[in-house]
C-alpha cells in the first residue's frame, strides 16, 4: 500500500514519533485510559502521537494540520498513523 502522505511530511512526523520517551507514552496512555474517554485506545492514541510528535520537534499543529488536509482526508493520515505506529509503537496497530 502506497501513502498519500507526502515525504517531507511523513518524515517530520517519523523524526518526532522517533524522539518520544516510551515511558511518558505510557503514562499518557494509563491516563486516556483512566479518563475513559475514547471508543477505540489504539486510535485515540495514535492521534494523541501525532501530536506529541508535532510538538516534539516543534511544529505548529496548525499550520501542519492545514496542510495535511489540502491533501489528505482522515483516512490517508490515518494510514499513515498505522505505519509510523507499527515502526516506532506497535502496541497501537
Amino acid at each position: 500500500m502506497t501513502l498519500k502522505i507526502s515525504a517531507a511530511h511523513f518524515a517530520t512526523l517519523d523524526q518526532g514519533f522517533a524522539t518520544l520517551k516510551p515511558s511518558y507514552v505510557e503514562k499518557y496512555e494509563q491516563a486516556v485510559r483512566g479518563s475513559g474517554r475514547y471508543h477505540d485506545l489504539k486510535i485515540r492514541m495514535r492521534w494523541e502521537l501525532m501530536r506529541m510528535a508535532l510538538e516534539a520537534v516543534s511544529v505548529d499543529r496548525s499550520s501542519f494540520f492545514d496542510e495535511l488536509y489540502e491533501y489528505l482526508n482522515d483516512s490517508h493520515i490515518e494510514s499513515a498513523l498505522r505505519a509510523l505506529a507499527a515502526k516506532h509503537y506497535p502496541q497501537y496497530v
